[in-house]
């Protein structure tokens, strides 16, 4: 089978497979995690990769981390100016098992699928791996049972889905210029 027929191959079935994970519910993100995790490996192994010039460049990585912290910080300060809600995450085990483990996974493995995704150099695999970053993006936050009413969407829409596609883009555009570990530093802050 040829690297492009491979490619495709795996872009089109993440992007269904995430897709298919919103349903899940509450394990959609483990499920996430886990998917993302194997097909990071297949990708890593199975598509040859191609000229993206991998710097690191120091200025870069600090400016994504300073932005990343002044963002965090100016969320927590609005939080003591309008009050914070009350959230049921449950027992400290639930908490590890469906946030702390997962949400690092997804974040690992789409930037390094989507840093070898964007190295082959074609444009529908570019699109594709885009879709399953916002797609994963999005199940980091919720899965399809948070949504039980039409506000519940449009809260869904207005303050995942949306920041989520212009983020990505800004991922994309980090993910060809600088390479993937100010995206990493960045979200893993975020």
């Amino acid at each position: 089978m040829s690297d492009k027929k491979i490619l495709h191959t795996i872009s089109i079935s993440t992007l269904a497979a995430l897709v298919i994970s919103f349903f899940f519910g509450t394990g959609g993100r483990i499920a996430a995690a886990i998917l993302m995790a194997g097909v990071c490996v297949a990708t890593i192994v199975l598509i040859k990769k191609r000229g993206i010039p991998n710097y690191i460049y120091p200025e870069i990585i600090m400016m994504m981390s300073v932005i990343a912290l002044v963002s965090v910080m100016l969320y927590y300060m609005t939080g003591l100016i309008f009050g914070f809600a009350r959230t049921g995450y449950g027992s400290t085990g639930q908490v590890i098992l469906n946030y702390i483990i997962p949400i690092p996974v997804i974040i690992t493995a789409t930037e390094l699928v989507r840093n070898v995704m964007l190295a082959q150099e074609d444009k529908a695999s570019n699109i594709l791996s885009y879709l399953s970053c916002v797609v994963a993006d999005v199940l980091i936050h919720y899965s399809l049972s948070d949504i039980l009413s039409f506000r519940k969407f449009m809260d869904i829409i207005a303050m995942v889905f949306l920041p989520s596609v212009l983020s990505n883009l800004l991922y994309h555009y980090l993910a060809k210029r600088y390479g993937i570990i100010p995206n990493i530093a960045y979200r893993l802050i975020i």
